[in-house]
């Protein structure tokens, strides 16, 4: 008797942990800033440079928007995860079949974008 309250008590707390969201603290709202370096892609048999662009991420309550070069889109993300110097933001972003992992820095002002292949990765800084 005693082994299934303790068991019920154990599945209600996990329960509780893991669907309280971590949310993302208003000092991190902002507009962050950097440069997508130079890459290479492959076309077909070809290979060419793809020049660098800058780019501009806009963080709020609950959306983002990104900005590369003159494309702006906009999205939802929620935070995947959050350590001691860092949070893990997941964004679905409008008209785009893959998500943008967004790694917000708790200490400097910035943040970190893994590039969509072939593309490399930002790390952009606040404003």
């Amino acid at each position: 008797m005693k082994s299934g309250i303790l068991t019920l008590l154990l599945v209600l707390v996990c329960g509780l942990q893991l669907s309280a969201q971590t949310r993302l603290k208003r000092k991190y709202y902002g507009t962050y800033e950097g440069q997508i370096n130079e890459y290479p892609l492959e076309i077909g048999k070809k290979l060419i440079q793809v020049k660098s662009v800058p780019i501009r991420i806009e963080i709020n309550a609950g959306y983002l928007n990104i900005q590369v070069g003159n494309l702006t889109t906009r999205g939802n993300y929620k935070v995947l995860f959050e350590a001691d110097d860092y949070f893990v933001l997941d964004a679905v972003m409008e008209n785009q079949t893959v998500g943008e992992r967004i790694v917000v820095f708790k200490k400097g002002g910035k943040i970190s974008r893994d590039g969509l292949f072939p593309q490399p990765s930002a790390r952009l800084f606040k404003n």
